[in-house]
């Protein structure tokens, strides 16, 4: 399939696994989240990595991929306490 097929699957899975700890109610705006989410990270992550090769070169792009992660890890942590 293409994209947009994997991401409203993605998306379904994901909300089955929400609606159990949410509720009815909280499924819409996990969706919701779960989407914009979703947009915001393709517009801002190949802009980040692309600027990162401009000023690096290509060889460091494997580096800058996980640059944001080790930068995310720690945020996405201290958000679930």
């Amino acid at each position: 399939g293409n994209r947009l097929e994997d991401l409203l699957r993605l998306d379904l899975v994901v909300g089955i696994g929400v609606r159990q700890r949410v509720g009815k109610g909280g499924i819409f705006a996990a969706s919701v989240l779960f989407t914009g989410m979703w947009g915001a990270g393709t517009m801002i992550g190949p802009l980040l990595v692309g600027v990162g090769m401009d000023l690096l070169g290509n060889t460091w792009m494997p580096y800058l991929v996980a640059g944001l992660y080790a930068l995310y890890l720690p945020v996405f942590f201290l958000a679930r306490r």
